[in-house]
């Protein structure tokens, strides 16, 4: 879909996430990823909007390969 940003109030940013980033959770159209090539990296991808947050790293210290990871949606209180 192309957009034009001059009828938009914002700037268009495009994603940056690696093309083989593993699709590990989704949500309402938002998706949790991670970076194949680059060991405990997770992100949190809004596909609609394009835009995308980087999560720290767990405080476990474990490489996310034996944790397990989810995104859910709270209808009551609208947080995911």
């Amino acid at each position: 879909m192309e957009m034009d940003e001059l009828k938009l109030d914002y700037k268009l940013h495009e994603v940056r996430v690696c093309p083989m980033g593993r699709v590990r959770s989704s949500c309402n159209g938002m998706l949790l990823l991670n970076h194949p090539k680059r060991e405990c990296v997770l992100q949190v991808v809004n596909v609609v909007t394009r835009c995308y947050q980087t999560l720290p790293k767990c405080h476990s210290g474990c490489p996310h390969k034996e944790c397990g990871y989810a995104l859910t949606f709270d209808p009551f209180t609208q947080v995911y």
